[in-house]
Parts: structure tokens; C-alpha cells; sequence
């Protein structure tokens, strides 16, 4: 149904005498949406991430920022610091000789230009002295400003906003107070360093932060302490209303995209808060510099973008076109083939039909619909006349030696309504550009037509014959049995019947499995399982065929942890075939012995039994379909000759190896070793 439905459209598509534009927009749009969709969600994604780079990347200057600025004001205080706790400074304090105290501090603004002044006041906010000394300003009270709030709060170092000074000349500066403390650590009096706010510039300056980006700090009064774009001694500004200081008061650090109303633009802007000392670094860039890369990408991303539409419009059409002009080719080959009065069919090298022309369809009864894709045995089944059994090996001949095999004599072809015809031809092989084979071409034809056969006979034969004996058994003992008057002779025509029918049973469970195989349907199915558990099984299992053989099972002990990753039901099935085969084949009173082994190279299992053996002229075919040894009479055996023919298929899907060693009136062993996944 599929491939016709493919067909069908591909000729309403490429038939361009008629006018398809329903079919062709959809082939389209089954072309082009994917495209756009995968190209939306690049430019999507590549537009996020770059993006979240710009923003991420602004947040870490504004970071690093703030903590450059945190550690030079913590380093201020702590040169204050330093400067108060000196043994000879505090002791001049303490002796209230202020002026002499100063002057151990006259070097402090030389050694430290950003420090532009010191004075010191008494415990209640007094100016006692000062360097550089001013007019005016010894004994004058400073209670009132921030800086000796803040350092009277808790007696520990404070750095102030930014202020306008009261001696003149008159400029803004910020003020770092440090309290003076006697060895009792009782308030003997305030050190202040007084800084011009430009010379904080020198702090950020080295920060790359873009062609057109600043930074700016505010101080816990949100006041500009330094702005590149308002001189240090301008009036003081305060910025509460600006949403960037806003939101760091409220969040301490983030990144926000705003419009400014003055200049007229959009910006970028970070913020960190230095929550030590109350303060706020700021990083500003208009969105026009700040994703000038981002957009650069973008537009060259689109740009690529925009030439693999333009090269996938191409390319549809250039398919269109190829479609149409190869469609003619295949119409025009498939009139060819359809006209040939031989049937033909193509197989690859699975044996799936990849080619059935209308001679095939009338010899066999089998359409192209039903068969193309699907497995060639389940629709062509030749067989030889003299046996019933299949006839390929002309085609495998052609697949697995690369040379033309031709049908046997006698070689019949069984149609879709079961009837047969007497068929002649050959198998040629396809090879690939590389000289390997990948399939075969098989030409056939009805050689003598009026001798069709509408008898319905099966591809399993011989399998039918060998049921006829285990169902006359079957049948001959029920019927003895319902005229039997004796308990004794009644029970042992029922066990014969029993025997009879299990056998019976048996070999559809192995047509089954001969099925699978041969129609390679059937896959491993891994997992892990522990080998004492299955090796139990098996010994719980063999009890009764034990019993009824007249033989002893010797289960050699395993490691309880011993593993391996297979497919159980597989193995198990393999582990009977070959058990059951050696308590059958063996002698009255006779031993079978189980080994497993573990090593480097896999697990091994050995089947020791002491029958019969396997004569020498058989020995190639033990692996083969229906076959039973001739050394023995197997009329009491249940089964058709199938089991080793199964076990070996499985143990070659496992990956595994199974080999035998063999004398004749001594016994057997076999070999299976599977890897160790």
C-alpha cells in the first residue's frame, strides 16, 4: 500500500503536462518548513545566547567594579587604621596634645596623595588639629556630619557619603573616619581623612567596560560620589529616581535595559552594591555599542542563512526536475521489463524483492503490492519434485558466489492458490560500483503449463511424512485402547498415544522455530542472567526423559554468581536440543555429563554423552534439516531430525560457536561457546 501510494504520487508530481500545484505546494512545505523552523530556532537560540553573553558579561564588570572600589576603601581603612593604633600617636592623644599628634601624620598626604587632608576631633566631634592646617576650623563642632554619625555609631571605621566641606576653600569630598582608642578600649578621639572624590577615578579607570560605556558610583545617599559626565565639584547629585539605583537598593546586584529620557537613548545597565560600606557601582552602555557584536553576528548569520534558502530553492527545483526525468527513465524501464515474457524478480542480499514484473504477477498470482520490500521465500517457493524440499540453491549461488546458477530439473514453483508449476531458468548476481554483490536478478518461466498441479502441498513435506508415523501411532493406540478391558494394556496404549502425540507436539514447535529462522524473523533478546538458575531448569527439566531413557544426568557444580548477557530462552533451547539429542542417542544404563567453564575467550559448555557416536560418512551433515543418524533406530525418538539444525542457528545469533568430537560406539561431545557480554 505504501509503495503504491509513493508511486502514485511521485508520477502525479512529476507529470508536468498536468498541473499539480495542491501536490507540489505540499511537497513544499514538507521541504521548506522543516528548514524554516530549524533556521528560526538557530537565529532564535544564537540571539538568546549572545545575548545573555552582552548581559552576563556587563553584570561581571560591574562586579569587578565593586570590588576593586570595596578593596581600595577597605584598604583606606585600614591605613587609618593603622595610623590611629600607633603606640606614640595614641599616647599624644590621650595627653590632649593634638598638635603634636598632627604632626606624626604630616607625611601621610605625600606618602598617599589620594588622602588630601587629615585633622582630628575629640570623642564629641571637636576639631582638635589638622594637616594641612586651615583658618578658622580648630574648635569648630562637626556632631552633625555623616561621617561622625556613622563612626559614633558603633565606634568602628566609617567611609562617608559625599559631602561639601566647611573650610574654604570649599569642595566636595568624602570623608574616612577612624576612632582613636586608648589599651582599655575607651574613645580618646577621631582620625579623618578627607579625599577628593576625583582621584577615585584612578580606581576604575583600567576596567574595559567598551568604546562608549562608564561607570559611575553613588554613595549610600545615592549622591554621585564620581560621574564621567558631571565634574567631582559640581553641586552634589542625587540620583534615588533613577531605576538603576532604585532597583540596587532594592536587589543589591542586576542588570536592567532602559530608555534615558535626556539623551534619548536605550542602555545597558549593571549594578553591584558594596554592601560594607553602603555604596554603588554603576555600569551604563548604550544597547547600540553594547550589542554591536551580537548584531554583527546576527546580520552575518542571517545573511548565511538567507544563501542556504536561496541553494535549498535551488535544490528543490533541481529535484523536481531530477524526479521527472527519472521517472521517465523508470516508466520507460518498467514498460521494458513488463513486456519481457519471462517473469523477473530482483532480490537484494537479504533475499527482500526489490522488482517484480507483470510476468511474475501472472505466473506466480503474486501483485507488486503484496511482495515488493517483503522476504522472497515467503511468496516464490521453488522445490524439487523428487524430495519436496526447497530448490534455492541456484539463487545462493548467484548471491554468496557471484556467478549465474541455473534451476535443477524438476524444480517447481508453488503459486499463491497452492498450485504447482514445473519451472526452468536461472540466477544471475547484481553487483554494486565496488564489485561486492547486492542481490540477484531471477529469471523464471512455466515450463509446461498444462501440467499444473491443484493439489495444495506444503514446502514442509518431508516434515508432513515424518508426522504420518507418530499420528497412525497415535491414532492406532486410542482406538485399541477404547476396546481395551484390561487397566494394565490400557495404560500402556494411552502412553504410547501420549508418547506419539508429544512427538507430534514437538515437531511444530521446531517447524515454528525452522520458520523463524529461515525466514530470519527471529532476533536475540539481551539480558543478564545467572547460569546456576538456567543450568537448574535444564536438570529439573531432563529428570523424566532421564528416567524414561534409562541414562544419569551429571550436572557439575557452578559458581552460583557465574553470569552472562544473552538471550535465555535461546540458550535454553539450545542447552535441550543438544542434552535431549544425548540422552536419546545413548546407551541403556549410559551417562551424560554437563560441564561449564569460564575463560578469557567466553563460556564454554561440553555435552559429554557415552552413546552410539556418529558414524564418519555423517559426521557433515549433524547440522543439517530432517537429519537422524543411521546407526540407530529412530522410530522410539521424538522429533524429526530438526533439533541441531535449531541449536546451531541460535548459537550463531548469540555470536557463539558449536563444534563436536565424535567415535563411533563411544560417545559424543559437543561444544558451545558463547561470548561474554
Amino acid at each position: 500500500m505504501t509503495n503504491k501510494f509513493i508511486n502514485w504520487f511521485s508520477n502525479k508530481l512529476a507529470n508536468q503536462k498536468e498541473k499539480h500545484f495542491g501536490m507540489r505546494l505540499l511537497l513544499s512545505a514538507i521541504f521548506f518548513v522543516p528548514l524554516i523552523a530549524v533556521v528560526s530556532f538557530s537565529l532564535f537560540t544564537t540571539y538568546s545566547q549572545l545575548t545573555k553573553f552582552v548581559l552576563e558579561r556587563r553584570g561581571s564588570i560591574a562586579t569587578l567594579a565593586a570590588t576593586t572600589v570595596n578593596e581600595n576603601l577597605t584598604h583606606l581603612t585600614d591605613l587609618g587604621v593603622s595610623f590611629a593604633d600607633r603606640i606614640v600617636f595614641r599616647k599624644l592623644i590621650s595627653e590632649s596634645k593634638w598638635q603634636e599628634a598632627v604632626k606624626l601624620q604630616e607625611n601621610v598626604p605625600g606618602d598617599f596623595p589620594i588622602i588630601e587632608r587629615i585633622f582630628l576631633t575629640d570623642p564629641s566631634g571637636t576639631l582638635m588639629a589638622d594637616f594641612p592646617a586651615l583658618p578658622g576650623v580648630v574648635g569648630q563642632n562637626f556632631s552633625s556630619r555623616g561621617w561622625y554619625k556613622g563612626v559614633s555609631r558603633n565606634w568602628q571605621p566609617y567611609v562617608s557619603e559625599v559631602y561639601k566641606r566647611s573650610a574654604k576653600p570649599q569642595y566636595n569630598v568624602v570623608a574616612v573616619a577612624i576612632p582613636i582608642k586608648s589599651n582599655e578600649d575607651s574613645i580618646l578621639g577621631i582620625l579623618v581623612m578627607q579625599i577628593k572624590p576625583e582621584s577615585l577615578f584612578e580606581w576604575t579607570k583600567n576596567i574595559e567596560i567598551g568604546s562608549n560605556g562608564f561607570i559611575y558610583i553613588i554613595d549610600q545617599n545615592n549622591h554621585i560620589v564620581i560621574h564621567p559626565k558631571f565634574s567631582p565639584q559640581d553641586e552634589i547629585i542625587d540620583f534615588s529616581n533613577i531605576e538603576a539605583v532604585q532597583k540596587l537598593r532594592q536587589d543589591q546586584e542586576g542588570i536592567i535595559i532602559s530608555f534615558n529620557q535626556i539623551e534619548r537613548e536605550e542602555r545597558v545597565t549593571a549594578f553591584e552594591s558594596i554592601p560594607k560600606y553602603g555604596w554603588g557601582m554603576i555600569v551604563q552602555e548604550p544597547t547600540k555599542s553594547a550589542f554591536a557584536d551580537r548584531n554583527r553576528e546576527m546580520m552575518t548569520l542571517l545573511i548565511i542563512y538567507i544563501f542556504i534558502s536561496l541553494l535549498c530553492f535551488f535544490l528543490h527545483y533541481l529535484f523536481i526536475k531530477l524526479l521527472y526525468i527519472t521517472n521517465n527513465y523508470r516508466q520507460k524501464e518498467q514498460i521494458l521489463l513488463d513486456s519481457i515474457g519471462d517473469g523477473v524478480a530482483a532480490l537484494d542480499r537479504y533475499w527482500n524483492i526489490t522488482l517484480w514484473n507483470n510476468t511474475s504477477e501472472k505466473i506466480t498470482g503474486w501483485t507488486k503490492e503484496e511482495v515488493l520490500g517483503k522476504p522472497f521465500r515467503n511468496f516464490m517457493k521453488f522445490i524439487r519434485e523428487s524430495n519436496r524440499k526447497e530448490n534455492v540453491l541456484f539463487i545462493e549461488e548467484a548471491i554468496v558466489y557471484g556467478r549465474t546458477g541455473h534451476m535443477e530439473n524438476n524444480t517447481l514453483l508453488i503459486k499463491k492458490d497452492g498450485t504447482e508449476i514445473p519451472v526452468g531458468d536461472s540466477a544471475a548476481p547484481i553487483f554494486d560500483s565496488d564489485g561486492v554483490v547486492s542481490g540477484a536478478i531471477i529469471i523464471f518461466r512455466d515450463i509446461a503449463t498444462e501440467k499444473e498441479s491443484r493439489s495444495l502441498k506444503s514446502d514442509f513435506a518431508y516434515a508432513s511424512h515424518q508426522l504420518n508415523t507418530p499420528v497412525t501411532k497415535a491414532l492406532w493406540n486410542l482406538e485399541s485402547a477404547m476396546e481395551e478391558n484390561d487397566a494394565v494394556k490400557l495404560k500402556e496404549k494411552l502412553a504410547i498415544a501420549y508418547k506419539s502425540t508429544k512427538s507430534i507436539q514437538k515437531l511444530n514447535v521446531q517447524l515454528y522455530s525452522i520458520s523463524e529462522i529461515d525466514q530470519k524473523t527471529i532476533l536475540p533478546k539481551y539480558e543478564n542472567i545467572k547460569l546456576i538458575d538456567l543450568i537448574g531448569e535444564i536438570d529439573k527439566d531432563f529428570k523424566d526423559i532421564c528416567k524414561e531413557c534409562n541414562v544419569s544426568l551429571n550436572m557439575e557444580p557452578i559458581s552460583p554468581i557465574l553470569g552472562i548477557k544473552t538471550d535465555p530462552k535461546m540458550l535454553k533451547r539450545i542447552l535441550l536440543e543438544i542434552t535431549e539429542n544425548a540422552s536419546f542417542y545413548n546407551k541403556p544404563g549410559g551417562k551424560v555429563d554437563f560441564r561449564t567453564t569460564a575463560d578469557e575467550n567466553g563460556l564454554l559448555f561440553e555435552i559429554v554423552d557415552s552413546g552410539i557416536g556418529i558414524p564418519a560418512e555423517q559426521e557433515t551433515l549433524i547440522f543439517t534439516k530432517f537429519f537422524r543418524g543411521s546407526n540407530f533406530n529412530t522410530t522410539e525418538i521424538i522429533g524429526a531430525g530438526l533439533g541441531l539444525f535449531i541449536a546451531q542457528s541460535y548459537v550463531k545469533l548469540l555470536g557463539g560457536k558449536i563444534w563436536f568430537e565424535t567415535k563411533e560406539n563411544k560417545g559424543t561431545t559437543f561444544y558451545i561457546l558463547l561470548p561474554i557480554k
